[in-house]
């Protein structure tokens, strides 16, 4: 008995000596790597493209019409592009012209106007279509401004009057055409037609026998 208990504790303490060189280890538990979330890229929204503004088409000047009640500038549609009664200011006209036409007029000051009145008097030239104003001593039949013209046309715009008269229309025709208003006026000839208003068209020939040379709206008739 005694001989088996010294057999067994040299093996146990060997053993235990074989255990201390290899401890057991425990694994420690880490935490899953944390991966950065993905992201989805967003498609920026495309720009839309506004409209460009059309502008509106700028209708020529074809003709002035200046009758005894209004100038209206016509448009190479027919259209009316501006129309003043004579009650407008001469500046009105002034400017509606110096539009339409382009270019600004002459300024003239005179001794007289169309109708021989003999008091000094303003009015602007374009070119032989003239815009008068009252008379400076405040006389005048009430209008703002009247006009004068000596030509068919202003840089190829033609002028008309009522009817459709022009600068140069034959004169002895005209007459026969208007007989109750034809009149010699000392060596010219005047045909005075009147409008419903009370004015009227002066239409005068130089020469009576020839072509129209000056057309004066509004007129006293």
């Amino acid at each position: 008995m005694i001989r088996r208990t010294l057999v067994l504790a040299p093996l146990l303490a060997a053993v235990l000596a074989l255990a201390a060189c290899h401890p057991d280890v425990t694994a420690s538990t880490s935490p899953p790597p944390t991966t950065a979330p993905t992201k989805t890229a967003t498609a920026s929204p495309t720009p839309t493209a506004s409209a460009t503004p059309t502008a509106a088409p700028v209708i020529a000047l074809a003709a002035i019409s200046a009758t005894a009640d209004a100038m209206a500038l016509v448009g190479a549609d027919g259209s009316a592009l501006a129309q003043l009664d004579y009650f407008q200011s001469q500046d009105s006209a002034v400017k509606a012209l110096t539009d339409a036409l382009g270019f600004a007029p002459q300024q003239v000051t005179t001794e007289g106007t169309p109708n021989s009145d003999n008091v000094p008097y303003t009015y602007y030239d374009f070119e032989g279509l003239r815009v008068l104003g009252p008379p400076s001593d405040g006389g005048g039949a009430g209008w703002a401004f009247r006009l004068s013209f000596t030509v068919a046309a202003v840089r190829g715009i033609p002028l008309t009057t009522v009817d459709g008269i022009q600068i140069g229309d034959d004169a002895q025709s005209l007459a026969a055409a208007y007989p109750d208003y034809a009149r010699p006026i000392g060596p010219r000839l005047l045909i005075a037609i009147p409008s419903s208003g009370g004015t009227g068209v002066a239409i005068f020939a130089d020469d009576p026998s020839a072509g129209v040379t000056s057309i004066l709206v509004p007129a006293g008739v």
